[in-house]
């Protein structure tokens, strides 16, 4: 099956969630095909959500890639990517350190995870973003990756909020 958005999964998760826990159980012994493709669709996660991942950097979007905890803006060309990267040293100053990458057509203006942590506004808006993929993302490997680079991020009284709101998610 093919999804091109996450409502039918969202409705799917709705669905089962809304229902008591014996009449699940009776649904599971009862093998229903129709009950058994519901419960893969609420299985099932969307891997790209469109805006969800941004976050605003010296205004510009920067999508948060949480694999590699890096912030990535694609430009169009040299010019663009020179013009962000001199806009992100004029609001943040000189020793704020960037790269540019080639990334398919488009050229990719990163900002490693040591740059933007000292940052307090941009680490607030990275942690948000982390957040809710580690709400959303079913695969364990991926929540142990995003709650490694938000544990690394996370002040005392941050981290501790955190524990408090994703307890229920591990």
């Amino acid at each position: 099956m093919r999804f091109y958005g996450s409502n039918a999964i969202n409705l799917a998760g709705a669905m089962i969630n809304v229902l008591p826990p014996i009449l699940r159980d009776i649904l599971d012994a009862l093998g229903f095909e129709k009950w058994e493709r519901i419960k893969r669709i609420a299985e099932m996660e969307v891997k790209y959500r469109r805006g969800e991942s941004q976050v605003i950097v010296a205004g510009y979007k920067f999508t948060v890639n949480a694999r590699d905890a890096v912030l990535v803006h694609k430009a169009k060309d040299r010019v663009e990517a020179e013009e962000i990267i001199d806009a992100l040293r004029a609001v943040y100053g000189d020793e704020f350190y960037t790269y540019v990458n080639k990334s398919g057509k488009y050229l990719a203006v990163i900002i490693p995870m040591y740059v933007f942590e000292r940052y307090d506004e941009i680490k607030k808006q990275v942690i948000e973003v982390l957040c809710r993929k580690l709400e959303r993302t079913k695969d364990e490997r991926k929540k142990q990756t995003i709650l490694k680079h938000l544990i690394r991020l996370a002040t005392l009284r941050t981290s501790l909020k955190l524990l408090i709101n994703t307890t229920s998610l591990t």
